[in-house]
């Protein structure tokens, strides 16, 4: 664990390391308890940038890097 993320791996390239996929942030699963608790599209329309952010984003990090 680093910061606010989790880094499964690191990959070495040119001497660096480059990071596809950094994880999810610890505040993933706090939203996704929200998002039960508020299961409505008006909710959702009003918090669409935190899901942008906690999930979208890094799923499709993982899915790039893994798929």
């Amino acid at each position: 664990i680093m910061g606010n993320f989790y880094f499964p791996k690191l990959y070495p390239f040119a001497g660096n390391y480059l990071l596809s996929f950094t994880g999810f942030s610890k505040k993933t699963l706090p939203f996704l308890e929200s998002i039960r608790k508020n299961n409505n599209k008006e909710w959702f329309e009003s918090h669409r940038d935190e899901y942008e952010k906690y999930i979208l984003q890094p799923s499709r990090a993982f899915v790039e890097e893994f798929g």
